[in-house]
């Protein structure tokens, strides 16, 4: 199949559910919204903006690449609210405000995942994004290159965040219970990994963290995260700062 969309092409009702879409190409290099529908999937969008989806499940997007302008850097490429089951697959970003923004999204999956030249979050989780699973995914050249708060129960695995403005990884305001394993953070000029406001009893194992301004930093109240089999070396103020017992 092969499209071309010469409009603005927006899904807005669960009367167009089961659609699929393969290489698709925009002649108007558009933003797209999608609203409260279902069973979807979109393989191979060339020229594309952004896309938008809220009130969306059991979605795919896969096999895309999202070019922004790189001396502006702005908007979402991948913006998902209020949404459930959406997977994305084989997809890369460069040059916008965000990377990936997960607002309210449950039960969904990233994998094989390339962001960078973001100016603010490369990956970034919030207000109750839970029980989400990322892996095989690399982020930067980002101001952070994976952002988390409030947030809980995700699984984040094999990833490597590096070379970002402020810090690789970041955990704040109740971001709880989430799982980061087989992961590299390294050469970002404020840190490899931030825990911040009350962000608690989260699982670390598996990791490297190296070449960093300061390694692993604790804030604000943060406490009952566990690590085991992990490397930080070679920062340059802190291995690790404001904790009371890491045991690797």
């Amino acid at each position: 199949k092969f499209i071309t969309i010469a409009n603005s092409f927006s899904v807005q009702s669960t009367t167009n559910c089961n659609v699929y879409l393969e290489n698709v190409t925009d002649e108007n290099n558009r933003y797209y919204m999608i609203f409260n529908t279902s069973n979807i999937i979109i393989d191979g969008w060339t020229n594309i903006s952004g896309l938008y989806l809220c009130g969306a499940s059991n979605f795919t997007l896969k096999n895309l690449i999202f070019n922004g302008n790189s001396s502006i850097k702005y908007g979402n490429p991948i913006l998902s609210a209020s949404s459930q089951n959406i997977s994305l697959q084989n997809i890369t970003i460069s040059n916008y405000k965000y990377g990936i923004y997960l607002y309210t999204v449950l039960n969904s999956s990233i994998t094989n995942i390339l962001v960078y030249n973001i100016s603010q979050n490369g990956i970034y989780l919030t207000s109750n994004s839970n029980n989400n699973i990322l892996t095989n995914f690399n982020t930067y050249n980002n101001s952070y290159g994976v952002w988390l708060d409030t947030s809980i129960n995700n699984i984040l695995s094999n990833f490597s965040s590096y070379s970002n403005s402020i810090y690789g990884i970041y955990l704040v305001s109740n971001a709880n219970n989430n799982t980061l394993s087989n992961f590299s953070s390294y050469s970002n000029s404020q840190g490899g990994l931030l825990f911040n406001q009350n962000t608690n009893n989260n699982s670390i194992f598996n990791f490297n963290i190296f070449n960093n301004l300061r390694g692993i930093i604790f804030s604000s109240n943060s406490i009952n995260n566990t690590f085991s089999n992990g490397t930080i070396l070679n920062n340059t103020q802190y291995f690790i700062s404001n904790a009371l017992k890491i045991p690797l």
